[in-house]
């Protein structure tokens, strides 16, 4: 894991301990327009987040990134 997938994996736990749980869906498009790919880690930190929130929108949230994370899985397994 690189430093920046680090810092965002901290960032997003801060967001959890913080109650602000729309900076997570921020955090993750930061990543994505550094051109970094989520791990398994980041994912993981992001699901956590979604499901702490909870209500529809959150656990719909967290169903997104579970299906974006196994995407990833499958494809790198075909490699």
């Amino acid at each position: 894991m690189d430093d920046v997938q680090k810092v965002t994996v901290s960032a997003i736990g801060q967001s959890i301990a913080e109650g602000e749980f729309d900076n997570v869906a921020t955090l993750l498009m930061n990543l994505e327009n550094a051109g970094i790919a989520c791990n398994l880690i980041t994912y993981n930190a992001a699901i956590s987040a979604y499901e702490k929130a909870g209500g529809e929108q959150g656990m719909a949230n967290a169903r997104a990134l579970l299906k974006d994370m196994n995407a990833m899985v499958f494809l790198h397994s075909m490699k």
